[in-house]
């Protein structure tokens, strides 16, 4: 059974969780803006539904994987609060994580707008 109450706390822990990372992560909201562009630029060039879906896949994975960078940093802030080598560590490697995913996202992406980039190149020369 659904109990609305709890989901509706839930939602708004969640959204809360959006507004805090919103405000506090330069990242995200790079991240979340290069996302609006990549979709308006998809719905100009007129991508299909599955196009169109691969690119929320990625778009959402990176804000998702985002979040869990930002809460493993915090994690780990509480954890080793002074410097100390393996937080340090810890936080470069779900960096590095994050720059992995980017480059990955970024190729794909490359392999459904360049196709669509040519094809209106073609027209306009």
């Amino acid at each position: 059974m659904i109990h609305y109450r709890n989901l509706k706390k839930s939602l708004g822990y969640a959204f809360f969780g959006l507004c805090g990372i919103w405000r506090e992560e330069q990242n995200f909201r790079i991240e979340a803006i290069v996302g609006v562009i990549a979709i308006l630029i998809a719905l100009l060039l007129r991508f299909s539904c599955v196009e169109l879906s691969i690119l929320f896949i990625l778009i959402g994975s990176i804000l998702a994987a985002e979040c869990a960078n930002s809460a493993l940093e915090r994690i780990v802030d509480i954890v080793k609060p002074r410097v100390s080598e393996y937080a340090r560590v810890v936080k470069d490697i779900v960096a590095g994580m994050m720059i992995i995913w980017v480059i990955i996202s970024l190729l794909i992406a490359l392999l459904l707008y360049i196709p669509k980039i040519a094809a209106v190149m073609a027209i306009v020369f």
